[in-house]
């Protein structure tokens, strides 16, 4: 049996969970989750799915707070829950969106210092990437770089139908930044907005070698197709499976995975993960 790595997960504390209300005042939590029926699962709930589904580890993303405070609380909170559950969850931090460099440096520093394996879901769904927020990218890679933390960033499709969260990705602007940090570990969620196409071009993959990209909410996004398509690209060694928990869960994926061979399918499912994360 293939062992099983989830790279996309996401968990709050059961305080956020109780007092969604409180956090409201964050423009990017508030448009994801003032709604009642917007799903949010603590820790229990990650190791209840895992235990049901059979899956071996699980990598928990944080969110993009611009509020400080609640971005302390969270790390705080994730910080707590590797510690408790090594083994099994590695869970990533955040720095607070639009934090000058300096504070990035540091915030980055604190993350490292509390076992934080990474940093992410960074995404910018309240102002979309711009300038500033381009900018503020770089300073994140930067620091993840010195630091040796690999970074999780939401890159959605470009094109299609509107939901919350999602904003014009600018790839010709991520691909210059990913080129300047090209030795920084990056997981491109949602299959990187498609930017995985342009890894057929050979001065593309070169400048994209540290780069991965997973399989979050592809149900809800792309027809199966989507496989057979990134590996011919990328390659499997770039893809990692991501459920986008609690949004989705693993069994909406299993049907279309389990057309690739055993080979892709121990890559995308858990080798090409515990790489990344230093398992193996």
């Amino acid at each position: 049996m293939i062992m099983i790595i989830d790279f996309h997960t996401h968990i709050f504390s059961p305080d956020i969970i109780c007092r969604r209300e409180y956090f409201l005042s964050d423009a990017a939590f508030s448009l994801l989750y003032a709604e009642n029926q917007s799903r949010m699962a603590d820790h229990s709930d990650l190791l209840l799915y895992m235990d049901e589904n059979f899956i071996d580890h699980a990598v928990a993303m944080s969110f993009p707070w611009h509020t400080q405070k609640f971005c302390n609380l969270h790390n705080e909170y994730m910080a707590a829950t590797m510690k408790q559950h090594s083994g099994r969850v590695s869970c990533f931090g955040m720095v607070a969106v639009n934090s000058g460099r300096d504070q990035v440096k540091q915030q980055v520093r604190e993350i490292k210092s509390a076992g934080l394996a990474g940093i992410g879901e960074l995404g910018f769904y309240a102002e979309g990437f711009t300038p500033e927020n381009a900018e503020f990218t770089r300073h994140v890679l930067e620091a993840a770089g010195t630091e040796s933390l690999p970074v999780c960033l939401h890159i959605n499709e470009p094109v299609g139908h509107m939901y919350s969260g999602k904003y014009q990705p600018r790839l010709d602007e991520l691909y210059i930044i990913l080129k300047e940090f090209r030795d920084v570990k990056v997981i491109l969620s949602h299959w990187g907005g498609g930017l995985f196409v342009y890894e057929l071009m050979p001065e593309v993959k070169d400048s994209l070698k540290n780069v991965w990209y997973d399989t979050a909410a592809t149900p809800y996004l792309y027809s199966p197709g989507i496989y057979d398509c990134s590996i011919a690209a990328a390659g499997a060694g770039k893809i990692l499976f991501g459920s986008d928990f609690p949004l989705l869960g693993i069994k909406r994926y299993t049907e279309a995975l389990n057309k690739q061979d055993a080979a892709v399918r121990e890559m995308i499912m858990y080798s090409n993960a515990a790489t990344i994360l230093g398992l193996k």
